[in-house]
């Protein structure tokens, strides 16, 4: 029960206290990852625990790694591809610990817990971040509290895991309350994501299997608002604001070292040399991730272990029990295809704990 609850806090802290890294010490929340790897492999030795490993995700994981670390070897910035590999490291050995323990996860990660953080990120939405502004100071990018653009896109895009589990859960009142701060917050990717998977999750609903020509009102519900939200916070009609010269960028970078890639982190270095070709009308395109999951391996890794990479979450969805917790990875998995919130080192390791709590590796 103690350890249980250390790890409750240590988790609250992954994303309570993101930000200060920004301003007091940039590869903080690096560094909690890798302690909380450090923690369960003490605790394993300690109490000498018996692990059962998954064999197919391991063998996966296992030549993933074996190229990702060649590619760290051939990066342009070593140092960051190296952070990153050990960020993945860690992650994994968590993953196999929870894997083990999925009821200590379930006690770590439950509603209580999206509930509480979507709660604190509406409410630096509607301050202004004026109640935190003291702490969190610095305005970035990659920051649930404080972000520099107009619009809170980060806070959609945690407030579509809430809303799942309230939808779920048929806590409606709730749900409506997630919705309509969705909305605000101008993610649009939230808000794709978000659709998308409660589509997989209604065909499961007997009521929905049954009316067989439901999802088209479901489709043109989705389309009216989504295109009205990209048409109305633009001022013009831009649904992919960039991404298609980002592939584009991150496309002609692979073609030049399919092999081993850039060194994962390093997307930057393919922007510089390739937005001069590939940009919008309206700004210059520079971009330093992918924002693309897939993507980023396949530019930053190679060929290689961008094969791995798919078959490993190939895999998870193939043998997943169709739980709560499978919706919220296949709502992040959507999500990383156009977001770039998957290089925050605690979404990151919530993406890949989760398959924890539902796959199921057949004998």
């Amino acid at each position: 029960m103690l350890f249980e609850n250390f790890l409750k806090i240590y988790f609250y802290s992954l994303f309570f206290f993101y930000p200060l890294s920004f301003k007091y010490f940039d590869q903080l929340i690096f560094y909690q990852v890798y302690f909380l790897a450090i923690i369960l492999f003490l605790k394993i030795l300690v109490k000498k625990e018996i692990l059962k490993i998954p064999k197919k995700i391991t063998y996966l994981w296992f030549f993933y790694s074996f190229f990702y670390l060649i590619s760290c070897f051939l990066s342009t910035d070593k140092l960051m591809s190296f952070k990153h590999f050990f960020l993945s490291q860690s992650v994994f050995f968590i993953f196999i610990y929870f894997f083990n323990q999925p009821n200590l996860l379930k006690n770590i990660i439950n509603k209580k817990f999206f509930y509480f953080f979507s709660l604190i990120f509406i409410n630096s939405l509607l301050f202004k971040d004026q109640l935190l502004s003291l702490i969190f100071i610095k305005k970035s990018d990659y920051n649930f509290f404080y972000s520099h653009v107009e619009k809170h896109n980060h806070l959609g895009d945690f407030l579509g895991l809430s809303l799942i589990i309230s939808l779920i859960k048929n806590n409606y009142l709730l749900s409506l309350i997630f919705f309509i701060f969705l909305i605000i917050s101008h993610s649009r990717s939230a808000f794709f994501s978000f659709f998308l998977t409660i589509f997989f999750y209604l065909k499961t609903l007997d009521f929905f299997r049954k009316n067989q020509y439901w999802w088209k009102n479901y489709l043109l519900i989705f389309l009216l608002i989504f295109l009205n939200l990209s048409i109305f916070y633009y001022q013009r009609f831009d649904i992919f604001n960039s991404r298609q010269y980002y592939f584009l960028q991150g496309l002609s970078g692979f073609l030049e070292k399919p092999i081993f890639g850039w060194g994962y982190g390093n997307f930057i270095n393919i922007s510089l040399k390739y937005s001069v070709f590939f940009h919008n009308p309206y700004n210059q395109s520079l971009t330093g991730v992918a924002h693309n999951i897939f993507l980023e391996n396949l530019t930053g890794l190679g060929i290689f272990s961008f094969v791995f990479f798919v078959l490993l979450i190939y895999e998870f969805l193939k043998n997943a029990q169709k739980n709560t917790f499978f919706y919220l990875f296949l709502y992040l998995l959507v999500l990383f295809q156009f977001d770039y919130i998957y290089v925050m080192p605690n979404l990151y390791l919530l993406f890949l704990i989760l398959p924890s709590l539902f796959y199921k590796e057949k004998s």
